[in-house]
């Protein structure tokens, strides 16, 4: 590593006069996080923050998992907590990648984190246990046909329009991964990738809130939890934080936050 690159505006230019690759994008990713903290520093006490908090909420009610006689779990149960638990893992790894400059690799993260989202929702708002089925059995699940297009309301044309700009960075077209880490040059990316991790964040917590964490696990963790019941405390802060969130983003974020966390009505 060269400290004196650190905080430095670097880029991958093809020269023999250079460092060896590998030592070159060591000294982006260090020059990046130090740039990124500075530029981006309240979007990224956000995430980090609400990560946190979601994760004390979580290991309030996980152990009930493992109790079914004890506590009722929520309908699709399995997918609903396989989407949250990897997308923790999700969004640590998008977040150290937009922070050290990689934006492209991030959204390919963030699709994952998107689709885990709507499948999980679905198979818990559903009455049909085909697609619950389906993904239980490691069966290819379609996004489009499987989920969207059975969503009667709300609207889904947002989803779509996301899902699409995230998969245009995962597949190998010309829009994929990116041609630049100099931070000059991709800050705007930059930015918005806050904004999607921003957005991401509120309907991962939705997800916990309201569809992983039932009356009666809340019933059996009150009664049993030795260590104190903090929900209450951490709820609240997780909403303050999230109307700060919400405050800068604009229509389009707010209409795939609302529709994410609106009651859906699914054709049957």
């Amino acid at each position: 590593m060269n400290e004196d690159n650190v905080g430095k505006i670097l880029d991958v230019v093809y020269s023999n006069d250079r460092l060896d690759f590998f030592q070159l994008m060591k000294d982006i990713e260090l020059s990046n996080e130090e740039l990124t903290g500075q530029q981006f520093g309240q979007d990224i006490e956000i995430i980090k923050n609400g990560l946190d908090v979601m994760y004390s909420i979580a290991s309030h009610f996980v152990w009930t998992l493992n109790s079914p006689y004890i506590a009722n779990l929520p309908r699709g149960v399995t997918a609903i907590f396989s989407a949250f638990h990897k997308n923790m893992f999700a969004f640590y790894s998008a977040l150290r990648l937009v922070r050290m400059g990689f934006y492209g690799a991030a959204r390919m993260n963030m699709r994952h984190i998107f689709e885990a989202l709507l499948i999980a929702k679905y198979c818990s708002v559903s009455h049909s246990v085909d697609i619950y089925e389906r993904w239980k059995e490691g069966d290819m699940v379609y996004l489009s046909k499987g989920v969207l297009r059975k969503i009667a309301s709300p609207d889904t044309s947002a989803f779509n329009e996301f899902w699409g700009l995230l998969s245009d960075f995962t597949h190998a077209t010309v829009y994929a991964q990116q041609v630049s880490l100099n931070i000059r040059n991709i800050k705007n990316d930059i930015d918005v990738s806050f904004i999607f991790l921003r957005m991401l964040l509120d309907c991962q917590y939705h997800l916990l809130n309201t569809h992983l964490i039932t009356p009666s696990m809340e019933y059996y963790t009150k009664r049993y939890r030795k260590h104190g019941y903090m929900v209450p405390e951490l709820r609240k802060k997780m909403r303050n934080l999230l109307i700060n969130s919400n405050k800068s983003l604009i229509d389009r974020p707010k209409e795939i936050i609302r529709n994410y966390k609106a009651e859906w009505k699914i054709i049957s």
